[in-house]
């Protein structure tokens, strides 16, 4: 298997593992075609079985000159370092990303 390097510390990488690893249990179990909602309260469930820390739903505030104009809710906030927005689409587009990007 090819491995790229990466900047990141290894202990963010192995984090971001465990995380996907979860990912793809929940995506294996349910298989697609669910709803959002329900891929993240499994999600969550396969987290807390892994023993990995996380807040759902977590506001977070954005701003514009300093002034607060409204939150955004994160799907999961994990460790305090690594944000998981869940999708349930045929693909990710632009927008997806950028979303992410945002917070």
């Amino acid at each position: 298997m090819l491995e790229i390097a990466s900047p990141l510390p290894d202990e963010l990488e192995d984090l971001i593992e465990k995380v996907l690893g979860s990912c793809v249990a929940v995506h294996r179990e349910l298989g697609p075609g669910l709803l959002e909602g329900l891929y993240s309260r499994a999600a969550q469930i396969e987290l807390e079985a892994r023993g990995i820390r996380f807040e759902a739903e977590k506001r977070v505030p954005v701003r514009y000159r300093d002034r607060i104009l409204c939150s955004q809710r994160l799907d999961l906030f994990i460790d305090d370092r690594v944000i998981l927005e869940i999708k349930s689409v045929d693909a990710l587009h632009p927008v997806h990303v950028a979303q992410v990007l945002s917070y």
